[in-house]
Order: structure tokens, then sequence, then C-alpha cells
């Protein structure tokens, strides 16, 4: 999860388009929803998100923001982030089986 390298980001999306499936980035999906928990505006998965505000506290996630869906000594989804990448690969299959994919 960790891993910005954009040389490894690259790899993965030209793999992908070789095999005509779609690319996932879940690293910047996480980025993306981290911005969204921590602004206020998420409204799903309330108890889990109220859990890991109050295990590491405001002062450590304006810190390190990340650790909201990441444990926080390894680059790993914890089970909030697991849960949010889970729904959004669902509702991908999902669309792509309305597609015919």
């Amino acid at each position: 999860m960790c891993n910005n390298d954009k040389r490894l980001i690259d790899i993965m999306k030209e793999t992908a388009l070789k095999y005509n499936v779609d690319f996932f980035d879940s690293n910047l999906y996480l980025e993306q929803l981290t911005k969204l928990i921590r602004s206020g505006n998420f409204s799903r998965l309330k108890e889990l998100t109220q859990y890991y505000n109050s295990l590491y506290g405001d002062q450590r996630l304006e810190r390190n923001p990340r650790w909201i869906l990441e444990f926080h000594r390894i680059c790993h989804p914890n089970k909030l982030g697991q849960m949010l990448i889970a729904e959004e690969l669902e509702r991908r299959f999902s669309l792509a089986d309305k597609k015919g994919k």
C-alpha cells in the first residue's frame, strides 16, 4: 500500500492493459478516502472510523492521516481500509458484469 513508486504503478497499468482488464490503484483510492474521512464528510462504516479515530487520536492522525486506513507500523490496510477496498472492488465487478466484461 505504501509503494508510490511510479515505475511499479506504470508496470501494473501496462499489465492490465495488455490483458484487457481494468486497473485499480488501491493506494490512490485509500489516499482519496483518507482526505474524505479526515474532512468529516464520510458517513459509511461509522463504528470503525470512530474506533480508529479514538485509537490514534486527532494529534497522531494529523501527523499520520493514513493511519485511519492502514496499520501504523506496516503499509497494509487495516480492517476499515480492507472493507473499503472490498466495497470498491465489488462495485467495479458489478459494473463489469452489467457491461458484459
